[in-house]
C-alpha cells in the first residue's frame, strides 16, 4: 500500500488513443475488414468514464488521432523485405483512419466528452510520440506521469507507453479501459507493461486516486464500467 497520493494533478495528464470509428465501431474499417471490434466497442463506457474523473480531478485531457495516408500515397510506401518473403501488404498502412473520413473521427460518445482545452496529437504511426507534438506538449505541461486508454492493446498502446518508460515518464495503463480484437495479445502486452513498462491498473482505482486529489465531491457518472481486464 502506498501512504501518498498516486497522481499529482499539476504533472499528471490522460492520455486517450485512438478511439475512433475505424477501430471502435461496429461499421467502421476494423470491423468491416473482418475484425472483431466487440472488445474495442466496450470500453467506450470506462474510457468515458477515466475522461470525466481527470477534468474533475484538473488533469489536462490529450486525445491521439491516427490518420492514415490515402490508397495512392500508401501505393509508395512498399517495403522490399516483405515482398521478397511474400507478404507484400506487410509494413504498408492500414486502409483505415483515412483523413478527413468518419473513420477519422473520435467515436460519438467520447467526441461529446471533447473540450475546446484538450489536445489533440494526430500520429501516422503506432506511437503517439513519432513524428508529433506530443513530446514538446509534455515537457511545456511539464507532465511527468500519464494514465493511458484507448486501442489497440498490442499496437498503439504499448508502442506509446514504451516511448513513454523511454523518456522516463510514469505510465498507469487502465487495464479495463484498453483493448483489442486479439485476446492473448491484449494480455501479454498487459503483463509487459506492468512488470517492465508502467503499471495497469483497473480504472474503478484510477478514479479511487483521483477522487483524493479532485476538488468538490466524489465523481459520479452514469457511465457503467465495460471492458475486458
Amino acid at each position: 500500500m502506498h501512504t501518498r497520493n498516486l497522481f499529482d494533478a499539476r504533472d499528471t495528464a490522460l492520455l486517450v488513443v485512438d478511439m475512433q470509428n475505424a477501430f471502435c465501431a461496429t461499421d467502421g474499417g476494423f470491423a468491416k475488414a473482418g475484425r472483431d471490434v466487440t472488445a474495442q466497442h466496450a470500453i467506450i463506457p470506462t474510457v468515458v468514464r477515466l475522461v470525466e474523473a481527470a477534468r474533475h480531478a484538473g488533469l489536462p485531457v490529450i486525445w491521439t488521432i491516427q490518420e492514415n495516408l490515402s490508397a495512392d500515397d500508401r501505393a509508395a510506401l512498399g517495403r522490399r523485405l516483405p515482398y521478397r518473403l511474400g507478404r507484400p501488404n506487410a509494413g504498408i498502412p492500414e486502409p483505415w483512419c483515412i483523413r478527413d473520413s468518419r473513420d477519422a473521427e473520435l467515436v460519438d460518445a467520447l467526441r461529446a466528452e471533447q473540450r475546446v482545452e484538450d489536445h489533440v496529437v494526430r500520429k501516422l504511426r503506432m506511437s503517439a510520440f513519432y513524428s508529433t507534438t506530443l513530446d514538446a506538449l509534455l515537457r511545456i505541461r511539464e507532465i511527468q506521469t500519464l494514465v493511458v486508454a484507448g486501442v489497440n492493446t498490442e499496437k498503439c498502446i504499448e508502442s506509446t507507453v514504451r516511448e513513454a518508460f523511454f523518456r522516463d515518464l510514469d505510465v498507469v495503463v487502465a487495464g479495463d479501459a484498453v483493448a483489442t480484437s486479439d485476446r492473448s495479445f491484449h494480455e501479454d502486452s498487459l503483463r509487459k507493461i506492468d512488470l517492465y513498462f508502467g503499471a495497469v491498473m483497473r480504472t474503478e482505482a484510477i478514479v479511487a486516486e483521483l477522487e483524493t486529489i479532485a476538488p468538490g465531491q466524489p465523481i459520479r457518472s452514469g457511465a457503467t464500467l465495460g471492458g475486458s481486464p
